[in-house]
Order: C-alpha cells, then structure tokens, then sequence
C-alpha cells in the first residue's frame, strides 16, 4: 500500500484464501496482468530470503537482467546477502502460471509464523519497502518476459521421467508442526513456528526411511 502513495505507475493485488491453497489469485483475471512489466510479491519470512522457485513453478531466471538487478536491488535494500530458494506455495505461484513476466517473492519481515508467537519487525518491512522502490528504480517500466517451462527430471531412486504441468514439481505435505517437501533431489523439512529448515538428500532419505520403518514396525 506505502508503494501506491510513491509510485507513479503501479498495481497491486490482495488475495483472498492463500493458506488454503491459493484460490483467490488462482482466479486472477488475465487481463489484470496484461500491462504488467513483471510481478513483486512480498511473503517470505525474516530478511534474507527470495523465492526462485515455488512448488514446482520456476518465477524467474536468476542469470538474467531481471534476476541480477532485481536480487542486487534487494539485498541492498536489507543491506544483507539474500538466500535464493525453492519454497512451498504462495500467491505469486498462481499469476507466475498466468503470465509471460518475471516474477519474484521476497522476505518481508515477519518472523515464527503460523504461531501464537508471529511477529513483525517494522525495520524490515521498510526495507522491503525500499527493495520495492529499488526495483522499479533499477528495472524500469518494460516487460521482462519469462517463460513457465514444465520441469523434467529423473528420480534418483526410481526410474522413471515425469513432466510437470499442473502437478507441483515439490508436493508439500503439512503436518502438524512441519512441512515437509518433497523435492527432486531429496526432502526439506521446515519447522513453521520458527522457518528453519534442512535438506535431506535422497540417500540420507533412505536411511532415515529404514529407521523409520524398524521404529514404528512399518511393513
């Protein structure tokens, strides 16, 4: 909303029912993005992270103009080196699959979400909003075009090639206190009240798997 009041050229989007799946931007009018020379959301956690890919969907290409200066007008906005990721779902996911423009989602500022401890910093979220206004000072008012191309992969433990369309390239899983993602080189495991998070790869997965598996008599 700060940004409507100090940019001239500008849209924003407020979505309804993003926790339960992203059904209001899934309805998002196309002809709303048509004049749109690429698209910010701002919802990760903390201060250092950018969404590169989400659940499945890639939203920009980091080794391109838009991903250099729009990661480089980020992180001097934070004043902090940014951590590029694949996260699960979130609204700019849905328009990404709408559009032919570059997309990105950025950290702004909230911390142990999900939880009766959430909290926001107001440093950060000015800086967000500064990262907002580096944006557009840095990329302008064009197009950047990016196209959403299926991902192919082969699985590491079984084989077989899939192609994702609609289906996510990740499959989330939340559970009671974690998420769990399913990714194509293995699993990250996030715990939601605080956002850490760690990876393991498929063969630490296997492992873990027959541990599992002899704990609780798994056939």
């Amino acid at each position: 909303m700060n940004l409507l009041e100090k940019l001239d050229k500008v849209k924003i989007g407020l979505f309804v029912s993003e926790e339960t799946g992203c059904h209001g931007s899934s309805k998002c009018d196309e002809s709303f993005l048509k004049d749109v020379g690429y698209i910010c959301q701002y919802d990760a956690p903390g201060d250092h992270l950018i969404t590169e890919i989400c659940s499945g969907v890639r939203l920009f290409e980091k080794d391109s103009e838009f991903g250099s200066l729009a990661c480089t007008a980020i992180k001097d906005a934070f004043g902090c080196e940014m951590t590029l990721g694949s996260h699960p779902y979130t609204d700019v996911m849905q328009l990404k699959k709408k559009s032919d423009v570059s997309c990105i989602n950025m950290s702004c500022g909230y911390y142990n979400m999900h939880s009766a401890n959430e909290f926001v910093c107001i440093d950060d979220v000015e800086r967000a909003i500064q990262a907002g206004l580096n944006m557009v000072s840095s990329l302008g008012l064009k197009k950047y075009e990016f196209k959403n191309e299926p991902i192919k992969y082969n699985s590491t433990l079984f084989d077989f090639e899939y192609e994702n369309k609609d289906v996510f390239y990740e499959k989330v899983h939340q559970l009671t206190s974690i998420d769990v993602v399913e990714d194509k080189d293995g699993i990250i495991i996030t715990d939601f009240y605080d956002d850490n998070n760690f990876f393991i790869d498929d063969e630490d997965g296997y492992k873990l798997y027959e541990i599992l598996k002899n704990r609780y008599s798994l056939d």
